[in-house]
């Protein structure tokens, strides 16, 4: 597995470092595994346990694991090496990052020779530029900003802190507006741009297209998944998630701490209210009036009995 680490971490270090506290004997952790198929000297989260599973654990020990509390009885019977957390799953994946990022990322204030950056971008502290990126026009890239392979970024672009952009990602093109003109649909000329806030995410093959006038708003921790489409004028509020193949229409308004499900669409000009959930597949045709959960063409709020 090409995950191992050169240098085995401590499982009592690791606790350390997330202020939990370490059961059972120290491990000597060289990399993460999934639950399905464990390895020795790794960590993994568990939910749930069977006796299949438990087996499986057995026979993969040394391993530390990161549990929910309901396990604890059944885990401690077996000499495991453990921690308790409320959010298992979150607890790994912070302990991922904070073990695995930094060697994505050891290159900083780099800049790849086939890249082209434009005379008027401004570029912030620990900006990482790779292969085939071409960035034109009044730019302002922040610190800490992660630009990966063939990234096209056009017109007056603010990016802010800590921000991740995947491959071909394209910020600052325009989307399409039209209007009738002696019969003949024509495009509108877009002369707005695009501000994405702190410590957000594009993915892979994402779009945000520029404002016509005013400019297209991404927020902080904002995290967009592959193949997504944003169109001109729209705002995206804080902490919200737009999941892969999802499109917002011309003007629509995403308010915080909202989640778009796979295959959603928003329709021009709707406005979602904060904490709403769209489903996967579901099609909002006109703005929400209340919070919730939303499925289905048109997009109904759920109702549990």
């Amino acid at each position: 597995m090409g995950n191992r680490l050169n240098k085995s971490i401590s499982s009592i270090e690791v606790c350390r470092k997330f202020g939990q506290i370490h059961q059972g004997k120290e491990v000597d952790i060289f990399l993460p595994s999934a639950e399905n198929s464990p390895k020795k000297n790794s960590f993994l989260f568990l939910n749930k346990l069977s006796e299949k599973k438990l087996l499986i654990l057995k026979e993969s020990s040394p391993i530390f694991l990161i549990i929910a509390s309901h396990l604890e009885p059944e885990i401690s019977k077996h000499n495991f090496s453990y921690c308790i957390a409320h959010k298992p799953r979150d607890l790994f994946f912070q302990i991922l990052e904070y073990l695995y990022n930094h060697k994505k990322r050891v290159a900083r204030e780099y800049i790849d020779p086939s890249a082209s950056i434009g005379k008027s971008v401004k570029l912030g502290h620990d900006v990482y530029i790779d292969k085939g990126v071409y960035i034109e026009g009044p730019c302002t890239i922040g610190n800490n900003v992660y630009i990966s392979p063939n990234c096209l970024l056009l017109g007056e672009v603010e990016i802010g802190d800590d921000c991740f952009l995947s491959s071909s990602v394209v910020i600052g093109e325009e989307a399409l507006s039209l209007r009738m003109e002696d019969g003949l649909y024509k495009a509108n000329l877009q002369i707005g741009g695009v501000k994405i806030g702190n410590n957000c995410r594009l993915g892979l093959k994402s779009s945000v297209s520029r404002g016509t006038l005013e400019d297209t708003l991404i927020g902080n921790n904002v995290h967009i998944a592959e193949n997504v489409l944003i169109a001109h004028n729209v705002e995206v509020g804080d902490n919200s998630v737009i999941t892969v193949n999802s499109t917002v229409c011309g003007s629509g308004k995403i308010s915080e701490n909202c989640w778009l499900g796979p295959k959603s669409l928003i329709m021009s000009h709707v406005a979602i209210p904060p904490e709403t959930k769209i489903a996967a597949g579901a099609v909002v045709h006109t703005s929400l009036k209340r919070s919730g959960t939303y499925m289905g063409n048109p997009a109904k709020i759920l109702k549990i009995k």
